[in-house]
């Protein structure tokens, strides 16, 4: 454990690359550049991690966000659904009795970069959906389903294993997800897929 710690160590020393805005470019110059200097500041390793993903980063206004979900954005937020952070980037910079100023940007694209690198939207649409129809209070819980009002007439289990068919079918990404969250849904479709064949 101690010579991986070590590598470790040297190889975040060894990172001199300054931070890039990537997807964050919507914003004005100035909070360009202080996020840049928070994150230049930052250990090597947040910095590493940021300037590997943040192309991938996406920012909506609380106007694109109603436009497209017709829900009104209260507040600063990464909606999987819309894969994308929400904020009010003048306000969430000044800070707050709980937050330092810019530490919300960096919570919410923590959350858009954590989705990032767990798995794509490609990857996670099945157990989204699958997801989604058990959990009757949240539409589109890792950014894709039917909405709530889809399931009241429908059967979970047979949308269930649509999912899982589609996924073992054309979707490599979405498969391996679904083995790691649904095991034992898995079984049960491996039995229904032997009697149907």
């Amino acid at each position: 454990m101690k010579a991986t710690e070590d590598i470790e160590k040297n190889d975040n020393k060894s990172y001199n690359e300054d931070a890039n805005i990537g997807g964050l470019e919507t914003y004005p110059k100035k909070h360009q550049g202080a996020i840049i200097d928070h994150l230049n500041k930052a250990p090597n390793e947040c910095k590493k991690a940021w300037n590997s993903v943040c192309n991938n980063f996406k920012t909506i206004t609380g106007k694109e966000y109603k436009e497209k979900t017709g829900k009104k954005a209260n507040c600063a937020f990464y909606s999987p659904f819309v894969d994308a952070v929400c904020l009010n980037i003048s306000k969430v910079t000044k800070g707050s009795s709980i937050n330092t100023a810019y530490q919300t940007v960096f919570h919410e694209f923590g959350h858009q970069m954590d989705y990032i690198s767990e798995y794509s939207l490609i990857a996670r649409g099945n157990i989204s959906d699958m997801f989604e129809s058990i959990m009757t209070i949240t539409d589109y819980p890792f950014g894709a389903g039917h909405g709530s009002k889809y399931w009241t007439s429908r059967n979970n289990g047979k949308e269930g294993f649509a999912e899982m068919y589609s996924a073992k079918v054309n979707n490599p990404e979405s498969w391996e997800a679904i083995q790691k969250y649904f095991p034992e849904s898995i079984k049960i479709f491996d039995e229904i897929l032997k009697v149907v064949a």
